[in-house]
């Protein structure tokens, strides 16, 4: 992979990861177009999935 492409994949892994640990609401859209806001479970799985990347693309 280019380094251009695994510097913007950082980037975005840790806007991911700053957003998510910010505190603030997070919500999604599921498969019929309607948002929902994540609970608690499910905002620990997107910060260890957010967490992960940084962990892979930042290195």
């Amino acid at each position: 992979m280019e380094a251009a492409q695994r510097e913007e994949n950082c980037r975005s892994s840790q806007g991911t990861l700053a957003s998510i640990e910010s505190g603030g609401r997070q919500v999604r859209v599921n498969d019929k177009g309607e948002r929902y806001t994540l609970d608690d479970a499910q905002l620990g799985q997107e910060r260890e999935r957010a967490r992960k990347a940084v962990d892979q693309w930042c290195k």
